[in-house]
């Protein structure tokens, strides 16, 4: 088969999964069975394709998987030892009945809790006491939606469990397996400008809205009994840990899990008990994010196979120099929704692993855009789980949400890129 023939094929499945996610189909099973094809039209025959998709990327990311599971039993113990609850409780009290302030305030704090929480689970957590507070204030359901999923999605630029996972989707050896320079400082300077930007976004959005009633139930906003001051710094354990003792993400979780159990302990608390439950709840919620990760690595590593193909079809599209690529990204930006041509966990693998095999561009630089556009398509992006389970609980409808929220996000990616340009350019 000629290459122009394979490559008409790589661009019609291309868009015909672009078409297939818009109208709402199920992205791990798009992941997979796009991996498959694009593998079989890279080559491979049987053995080939049975050794990458299952042989390879059990035994390749099992280190991934278990580094989203750690992050995911901390996330429980965070939610079941009512850390969450108690620090965003104790942060709306600073906003009184100002639905502004209250906005605001529920930007930062759901940013700081999503440093070290991670996936739909905690989301959920969160989501169920934040909302409703919102909510309940007469905020916009879609100006809610548009607080919560933008502080998750900020915040992911720096979680560690985030970063392994895109890790995972890079050829071996291109992001260092523990996060460092440059990295450091530029990724937690961009989540500050882009927690600014949404909340400056988020009061304009208000400004411009009526205020509505809101259908929550009182009961799910009562009041509750809060843990001590000292326990709210439990999500940050980690990350002094990694970023300023170097030590191993493992080791830093763990030592999360204990400050948080030490921090909340009461007379008859079953230590042990609570944490093996945290950790098979955790285990719970990560299992469906761990299987659709895998199947973007299966898509991921076939689109590492076709890039001689795309480059040499496409190679004249795409940028050489680092302005070129800031420039594009900026403007394509609004491209992640619907896993589109600039999301990483997308179609937009296949443009990030051409630009790297064709190494005209320095690899940290495309590495940096690609992870603060993922942050991008996890803050706005329809058919992520995170995001569906937002609009689906505020009943806020995907073209409504975007609305309010495409505009914040694509000024944070934006404003991203030109500060990647500006220090790694």
């Amino acid at each position: 088969m000629s290459t122009t023939v394979i490559g008409i094929l790589l661009l019609i499945t291309y868009i015909g999964m672009i078409v297939y996610l818009v109208k709402g189909g199920n992205a791990t099973i798009t992941m997979l069975v796009m991996g498959i094809i694009w593998y079989l039209l890279s080559g491979d025959n049987f053995n080939e394709l049975i050794d990458h998709v299952i042989t390879g990327i059990v035994s390749k990311y099992a280190l991934n998987v278990v580094t989203i599971m750690f992050g995911a039993w901390f996330a429980q113990i965070i939610i079941q030892r009512k850390i969450a609850t108690s620090i965003i409780r104790s942060a709306v009290e600073l906003g009184g009945d100002r639905p502004a302030v209250v906005s605001v305030i529920m930007v930062w704090v759901i940013g700081f809790l999503f440093l070290s929480l991670y996936s739909v689970g905690p989301t959920i957590a969160v989501g169920v006491v934040a909302l409703p507070i919102m909510l309940s204030m007469g905020i916009a359901p879609a100006i809610a939606s548009t607080v919560m999923a933008l502080g998750v999605g900020v915040a992911y630029l720096v979680n560690f469990s985030q970063y392994t996972a895109i890790r995972g989707l890079f050829p071996e050896g291109t992001i260092p397996e523990q996060i460092t320079s440059p990295f450091v400082p530029y990724a937690y300077i961009v989540v500050v400008v882009g927690l600014i930007i949404t909340s400056i976004g988020v009061v304009i959005a208000l400004k411009r809205s009526q205020k509505t009633h809101s259908w929550c139930a009182a009961a799910e906003i009562e009041d509750e009994e809060r843990v001590k001051w000292y326990a709210y710094l439990t999500p940050l354990v980690p990350v002094v840990m990694v970023l300023a003792f170097k030590w191993d993400i493992f080791p830093s979780f763990l030592l999360g899990i204990a400050y948080a159990m030490i921090t909340t302990w009461k007379k008859g608390t079953k230590g042990f008990n609570v944490v093996i439950k945290a950790f098979s709840d955790g285990m719970a919620d990560s299992g469906a994010m761990i299987i659709y990760l895998l199947c973007t690595y299966v898509f991921s590593g076939a689109a590492t196979e076709v890039v001689p193909i795309v480059q040499e079809i496409l190679g004249w599209a795409l940028p050489t120099t680092t302005l070129q690529m800031a420039i594009l990204f900026a403007v394509i930006c609004p491209l992640v929704i619907y896993r589109g041509p600039a999301a990483v966990f997308g179609a937009g693998i296949a443009v990030y692993t051409s630009l790297l095999a064709a190494g005209q561009i320095p690899a940290t630089f495309v590495v940096l855009i690609a992870l603060t556009i993922s942050s991008v398509h996890s803050s706005i992006d329809p058919t992520q789980s995170v995001v569906v389970w937002i609009n689906s609980y505020t009943k806020v409808k995907s073209k409504d949400f975007l609305k309010v929220a495409l505009p914040i996000g694509w000024v944070y990616g934006a404003v991203g890129v030109l500060i990647c340009y500006l220090m790694h350019g």
